[in-house]
């Protein structure tokens, strides 16, 4: 008999998760939620959504998960802009500082870098680190922000040179893109 080959675990990458960690275990609404978007039934979920955005109470995992649908479900955020914003406001704080990635990619994905700005952190060393520098990175260089953009270049090119992983390549193309505008740029300081 042969003897069961022994394989070592994986090493996992230092990937963000899609949503957070924490929920409510039995929130019946996230279950629904992430039912309609397991099955791709996206009429559904955008429905369900809606709701969930419009409820006078929510809670940050109800908030991720309803901003995390739209993110992958609906071309055309910016009719959702204000329902996101009152829910939103609605969040405690404490709320409002744990989903500051979400928002920042919101806004990134509609566009609307002004506001996106609010939401690029101070440091860049959480789980969405390179996520958030990578569309910091392309915010600034949209706005022309060439202060920010060398600050923290030596981290971006860190980050861009790191593992393969998707933030990786996000880092990448975010500075293939500023380089390629770079001579746009240091014209109109000229």
């Amino acid at each position: 008999p042969t003897s069961p080959s022994i394989v070592p675990p994986m090493r996992q990458r230092n990937t963000p998760p899609q949503r957070p960690a924490k929920k409510t275990p039995l929130d019946p609404i996230l279950t629904e939620l992430e039912g309609y978007n397991g099955l791709g039934m996206k009429r559904e979920a955008l429905r369900l959504t809606r709701r969930i955005l419009s409820q006078p109470a929510i809670t940050v995992a109800q908030f991720v998960e309803a901003v995390g649908t739209l993110l992958s479900t609906e071309n055309s955020l910016g009719r959702w802009r204000k329902r996101v914003e009152e829910s939103y406001a609605r969040l405690s704080p404490r709320g409002r500082h744990h989903v500051g990635f979400w928002m920042l990619s919101f806004y990134y994905s509609a566009h609307d870098y002004r506001a996106a700005c609010q939401f690029i952190p101070k440091r860049f060393k959480n789980p969405y680190g390179m996520l958030e520098l990578g569309f910091a990175w392309d915010i600034w260089t949209e706005l022309g922000d060439e202060k920010a953009l060398e600050k923290h270049f030596k981290i971006m090119a860190a980050g861009a040179t790191g593992a393969d992983a998707p933030e990786t390549h996000l880092a990448r193309a975010s500075i293939a893109n500023a380089l390629q505008r770079l001579p746009a740029m240091l014209q109109t300081l000229q």
